[in-house]
């Protein structure tokens, strides 16, 4: 099957892009934050992203509450993530981009049937920052390609975190690939550790019991806990998942870029939901004003810009 792009398409009312060729199908919302709302393995018939089981994909004003409207699929945050000041600005809850339509543009045939590519953009309103991503699916590859450009054009530096934003359908006895050295909690969501222990050698924790804990494997939802950690002093650019199946999907990204992978795992324990999102990030914590003063979140200065590529992959090899 040959790579292929189909714009025909809607979904509960919103135009939906579809790509795919012998190994994903990919549908993205551009009215919705240009969100990546499907991925699926078609060797395994098996959707990757995770969909909120009770609250469809819904347009939204500017501004809302990201949590309460939390509906799922992969989308990008910045300059924040808690609301925040930033440059002067009010930024809302998760930042500028998940909730406003993108433009798109179609790169059909970049060789008869090799490559499909779509690009989607939006520009912030309160930093007036833009994002560009291409998204490039290939005949032979069981890859989805990412091409972001992120660029400042106005006068003023802008801090900034930065993330990818994809939650996972995740299910017991998954296990979690992060090439951490070190892992720092949230506290206030890190009911599974001892609040004794705010940083540790990946992947053993200490738990609430005193025993270690193994955080990269996934609990059942009958859990009811909460995990939300960062991972620092990348070894590599890659974290990912591997099912019990064997089916692995890995996130690779460039470290100069991201220099942290944030991991929000609910399993039972926030909402009644069981999710999964790897995050990687341009910084860290998510409140951006103890990353500034902690100096862990960068300045996208006047006139800059920031490339990236990223890529999601899917094997039915175990390891990432």
């Amino acid at each position: 099957m040959s790579a292929r792009i189909d714009m025909n398409w809607s979904y509960r009312g919103f135009q939906a892009f579809v790509l795919e060729n012998k190994f994903l199908r990919i549908v993205v919302l551009p009215e919705l934050g240009g969100r990546i709302w499907s991925i699926l393995c078609k060797t395994e018939d098996r959707e990757l992203l995770w969909h909120h089981p009770a609250m469809p994909p819904m347009r939204l004003p500017y501004g809302s509450n990201y949590d309460n409207h939390f509906f799922g699929g992969w989308d990008d945050i910045f300059p924040n993530d808690a609301p925040a000041t930033v440059a002067g600005e009010e930024v809302p809850d998760h930042g500028e981009f998940w909730s406003l339509p993108f433009t798109w543009k179609v790169t059909s045939k970049v060789q008869e049937g090799k490559e499909v590519a779509l690009t989607l953009g939006a520009r912030g309103p309160h930093t007036g920052c833009q994002l560009e991503k291409t998204l490039r699916l290939c005949e032979r590859e069981p890859s989805l390609l990412i091409d972001y450009l992120l660029f400042n054009p106005t006068p003023a530096d802008v801090p900034y975190l930065w993330k990818l934003h994809p939650a996972f359908a995740i299910e017991p006895g998954a296990k979690i690939h992060l090439p951490a050295r070190r892992v720092r909690t949230e506290p206030e969501f890190c009911s599974r550790f001892s609040p004794d222990v705010s940083d540790f050698p990946w992947p053993t924790a200490t738990g609430r019991d005193c025993h270690p804990l193994d955080i990269s494997i996934t609990p059942p939802p009958s859990d009811r806990s909460v995990d939300f950690y960062y991972g620092l002093n990348l070894t590599s650019g890659e974290c990912g998942l591997t099912f019990p199946s064997g089916l692995t999907v890995r996130l690779t990204f460039p470290t100069q870029v991201y220099t942290s992978v944030w991991v929000f795992a609910s399993y039972g324990g926030w909402r009644n939901l069981y999710v999964l999102l790897l995050e990687p990030s341009t910084g860290y914590p998510y409140r951006i004003d103890d990353g500034l003063r902690l100096g862990t979140i960068p300045l996208l200065r006047a006139g800059q810009s920031v490339e990236a590529r990223v890529a999601l992959t899917v094997s039915p090899a175990a390891g990432v």
